[in-house]
Order: structure tokens, then C-alpha cells, then sequence
């Protein structure tokens, strides 16, 4: 079973976005079907929240809770601070509860939108089990690997 750790990048594109086909829309339903963990953490829920309340609409909010309890998310409470010492000189210090949660979950992939952010030589030096990928990226790498 794939594990996905989801960044508040995607987790605000699926609450915000109304067109049925998006990309982040996709991988909630192949991996609905396909039975995938999904997983994010408590920190990038309240940030999630925090942007979506910015364009005062309760429908995105709404919507966020809908999406976390009819997919399973599977939320990670406290993300370990000697994980948050060990990585704090690898990424971006606004990121590394992101990467935290993703190793302390034992995710598969990282999806974010902000790769970039995730791409330092130092973390790559690693060689984390982890993947950080796109919702495209991903989409190519797993889900048309898988029904083709």
C-alpha cells in the first residue's frame, strides 16, 4: 500500500479548486480505489486552514473537513522535534515539519507543489526512502504506470 503525505499546498488546491479533473482530484480517487494511505499532519492542516480562510468562503473550509474524513487522512499529531533537530539544517525552516511528518509517517511520496523547497543537495545526499514529487509528477510516475 502506498503511503501519501500530503503538504498544504495540495491539500488547499483540493479544497479550493472546483474543477473535477484536477490533478490532486485524480490521485484522491485512483488512490481511494487503489487503497492508498493518505496522511498529512495537524501543523499543515492549520496552515491549510489558515490560507483557505483568507477568501472568507466557509464552502473551502467545509470542504477541507470533508475531503480529511471521507478519504481517511491519516493525521500525525505531534511531529518529533529530534527529527525537527536532525533536518533543521537540511531544508528551509518553515518546511521541515513537512519532511518531518512525511519520515515519521513513513510516507512514500511527498506530494507538495513546492519541490523546489524540497530540493536541497543536502537532503538529496540522504537518500531518504521518500519521494517528493508533484500531483503531475506523481500522476506520470505511479498512477499511468499503474493502468497501463
Amino acid at each position: 500500500m502506498l503511503k501519501i503525505f500530503f503538504d498544504a499546498d495540495v491539500l488547499f488546491s483540493l479544497s479550493y479548486t472546483k474543477n473535477p479533473m484536477s490533478g490532486t482530484k485524480r490521485i484522491i480517487l485512483q488512490g481511494y480505489l487503489e487503497k492508498y494511505s493518505f496522511m498529512t499532519s495537524a501543523k499543515v492542516i492549520e496552515e491549510t486552514r489558515k490560507n483557505l480562510s483568507s477568501y472568507n468562503n466557509p464552502d473551502y473550509l467545509e470542504r477541507l473537513g470533508e475531503i480529511l474524513e471521507d478519504f481517511n487522512f491519516w493525521v500525525i499529531k505531534i511531529i518529533d522535534e529530534k527529527l525537527v533537530d536532525l533536518y533543521k539544517d537540511i531544508i528551509h525552516e518553515k518546511d521541515i515539519h513537512v519532511l518531518v511528518g512525511a519520515i515519521q509517517s513513513s510516507a512514500d511520496y511527498l506530494l507538495t507543489f513546492n519541490k523546489k523547497h524540497f530540493s536541497t543537495q543536502r537532503l538529496k545526499k540522504l537518500n531518504l526512502k521518500l519521494q517528493v514529487v508533484t500531483p503531475k509528477e506523481f500522476i506520470k510516475k505511479v498512477i499511468l504506470t499503474q493502468t497501463s
